[in-house]
């Protein structure tokens, strides 16, 4: 059971840089660099997230700052905006 995880958790970093490389094959074709440069930031702030999730669940001390910034993220990934 804990190397189908693994194997999950690979994938999953394999098709990250995938779809990175298509940003930027489309950028190369398009002539600029914002999808290459939307797609990576979009997969860092994804990957921070995870991080401060986990720190969160160590045990280790998270500014409210940080915490309510993630809630926010959370929310309007899922299509709960609070303004509405």
């Amino acid at each position: 059971r804990q190397k189908m995880g693994r194997w999950k958790g690979i994938c999953k970093k394999v098709m990250t840089l995938v779809l990175v490389f298509v940003a930027h094959r489309i950028d190369v074709s398009v002539g600029t660099t914002y999808v290459r440069d939307t797609a990576t930031i979009a997969f860092i702030t994804s990957e921070l997230i995870s991080i401060l999730e986990n720190a969160g669940m160590m045990g280790l001390p998270i500014p409210n700052v940080l915490t309510r910034a993630v809630d926010v993220l959370k929310q309007r990934v899922e299509g709960r905006d609070t303004n509405e």
